[in-house]
């Protein structure tokens, strides 16, 4: 299947979409290895520090909004 380098991920806030899409995204390996995934939250809104083989690795607040960034990386382990 494809990969890509990068995947925006932009749900509607509060709707529990983003951690689905999480889920789905770390069982489906859509990333390539090094791949970046940007999530938009709700700055309200927490997630996990790592979904299967996507692991956060920075975050920023900008007004209501967080901006949330995960690297695939493969053979670190599950969670």
């Amino acid at each position: 299947g494809r990969r890509f380098d990068l995947i925006f991920i932009g749900a509607p806030y509060s709707q529990g979409l983003t951690q689905e899409a999480l889920k789905l995204l770390s069982h489906h390996n859509l990333l390539r290895e090094g791949g970046l995934l940007v999530v938009e939250v709700h700055k309200s809104e927490t997630l996990a520090p790592r979904y299967g083989d996507l692991v956060q690795i920075q975050d920023r607040d900008y007004g209501d909004s967080r901006l949330v960034f995960y690297e695939f990386v493969t053979g670190e382990g599950s969670a």
